[in-house]
């Protein structure tokens, strides 16, 4: 059991998580757009602009409740059912439609992703072990599936690097590396407190280095998004560091 380290992790993952969703419902609000956490339904639906606009009012009331002792595990749910829902009925569809496009599995392992931190929310303080390993287990899958992207799309993940860091394909080397051995540490006993606690704040940096800069130059809905998502699936990850780094040691009897 890691103790304090697990608990301030587990804290700052729940509130990363509650305020990536709850921001991502602010965008959709004022903007009445569907954007990356809540799929765009197709022109079937009627009055998009209204629905995104509730559907946001959802995000945010949700995201509050996360950070609600008495409305956290209500509000977690919400947000399970909400991202199922999204990945059933569109995610999978898309990899279906083209399962040999790397890129096309991006956007689903994400929503996999941000499930796992929204199930870790549910579940009480000594679940069943196949419950717990839930949550590490879509983590991992979102990490080593980002990581080796970083190679197979070296040259585009290139551009997204910081001109001033120098070096750019020693940066998305060493990015993806870094995901592909976070996401195997994070389903290894031993090591998952330490392989999701580095993923959260390697993601978590991401946020002020790459994302921040980019929404900044180009004021563009997508890039302002993908602020509140890395920051979403930063706290996923320290949810997981905090799940596994606090879990009780069982006592062996004499």
């Amino acid at each position: 059991m890691i103790g304090r380290p697990a608990q301030l992790s587990g804290t700052l993952g729940r509130w990363f998580f509650a305020l990536g969703v709850a921001f991502s419902g602010v965008q959709q609000m004022t903007g009445g757009i569907f954007i990356r956490l809540i799929h765009r339904p197709g022109a079937w639906l009627p009055h998009p602009a209204l629905a995104a606009r509730a559907l946001g009012a959802v995000l945010i009331a949700v995201g509050a409740g996360l950070l609600l002792p008495r409305w956290r595990r209500s509000a977690a749910w919400t947000t399970v059912a909400l991202l199922a829902l999204i990945f059933v009925v569109f995610r999978v569809p898309e990899i279906l439609a083209q399962p040999a496009t790397g890129y096309v599995w991006t956007n689903p392992a994400k929503v996999l992703a941000l499930l796992g931190g929204a199930w870790m929310l549910t579940l009480p303080e000594r679940p069943a072990a196949w419950k717990e390993r839930i949550g590490p287990l879509f983590l991992a899958t979102f990490l080593v599936l980002g990581g080796i992207q970083h190679f197979v799309y070296a040259d585009f993940v290139d551009t997204l690097v910081p001109a001033w860091l120098g070096h750019l394909r020693f940066w998305t080397c060493l990015a993806g590396a870094c995901l592909i051995a976070g996401g195997i540490g994070t389903v290894i006993p031993r090591l998952s407190f330490w392989a999701a606690a580095m993923s959260a704040l390697m993601i978590f940096l991401w946020v002020p280095l790459l994302h921040v800069p980019r929404a900044v130059s180009m004021p563009d809905p997508g890039e302002t998004s993908a602020i509140f998502e890395a920051l979403a699936i930063s706290g996923v990850a320290a949810l997981v560091a905090g799940r596994v780094g606090g879990r009780k040691k069982p006592k062996v009897e004499s």
